[in-house]
C-alpha cells in the first residue's frame, strides 16, 4: 500500500509539473485596478499587456519547466519500478510462507504419529517391567525417546504458528485491525476492574 501511494503521489507530481506549461491568469490581480467589468476583460491596452505578460511567462521558462517535468517523470518511473518490485516480493513471500506452512503441517502430522507410537511403546515397556520381563533401563530409554519426540512435536507446532503469522504478514496483515478493534474493549474491562477494586 505504501508503494502504491508513492506511485500515486509521483504521478500527481508529473501532472503538477506539466501544469506549469500553461499560463496562470489571476482575475483579481489583473483586473482589480484596470478593468471595471468582466466584459472589458480584453479591451484596452493595459488589459492586453497584462494578459500577454501572463501568457508569455511560461514560454521564457520552458527549459526549467521541461527539466521539472523530466525529473517528475523519472521519479514516477522509479516509483513504478519500486511498486512492481514490492508486488513481486509480496507474491514471493506469500508463496514461500504458504509452502513452508504446508511442509510444517505435514511434518507435524508425521511427528504426531511418531509420538503416539512411542507413547504406546513406553506404556508396553512399563507393563513388561511390572511383569518382570525387562529391566528398568529399557523403560527409561522408551520414556526418554517419547519425551524427545514430544519436544520435537511442540517445536514443530510453534514453527507452524509462526509460519501462519508469516503468511498473514506476507499477505498484508489483517490481525492488526482485529487487535485494534479489541483493544478498547480490553481497556474498558481493565478500567471497570480497577474501579471495582477501588470501591
Amino acid at each position: 500500500m505504501q508503494a502504491e501511494q508513492n506511485l500515486v503521489a509521483a504521478n500527481a507530481n508529473v501532472g503538477a509539473a506539466r501544469a506549469l506549461y500553461y499560463p496562470t491568469i489571476s482575475l483579481t490581480g489583473a483586473l482589480g485596478s484596470v478593468s471595471t467589468a468582466f466584459g472589458d476583460f480584453l479591451s484596452g491596452p493595459a488589459q492586453v499587456w497584462s494578459v500577454a505578460a501572463g501568457l508569455t511567462g511560461p514560454i521564457f521558462t520552458s527549459g526549467a519547466i521541461g527539466g521539472q517535468v523530466q525529473s517528475a517523470e523519472a521519479q514516477k518511473r522509479q516509483a513504478e519500478l519500486v511498486y512492481r518490485q514490492t508486488v513481486l516480493g509480496a507474491f514471493g513471500d506469500t508463496n514461500n510462507a504458504l509452502v513452508s506452512s504446508q511442509k510444517t503441517i505435514e511434518q507435524a502430522e508425521l511427528q504426531q504419529q511418531r509420538v503416539e507410537a512411542l507413547r504406546e511403546f513406553a506404556r508396553l515397556s512399563r507393563l513388561k517391567f511390572e511383569d518382570g520381563l525387562i529391566g528398568y533401563l529399557e523403560v527409561l530409554i522408551s520414556e526418554n525417546d517419547l519425551f524427545s519426540a514430544e519436544l520435537a512435536l511442540a517445536s514443530l507446532q510453534a514453527s507452524r504458528f509462526n509460519q501462519v503469522i508469516g503468511v498473514y504478514q506476507a499477505m498484508g496483515g489483517g490481525w492488526v485491525d482485529i487487535a485494534d478493534s479489541r483493544t478498547p474493549v480490553a481497556l474498558s474491562a481493565e478500567r471497570k476492574g480497577s474501579s471495582v477494586q477501588g470501591r
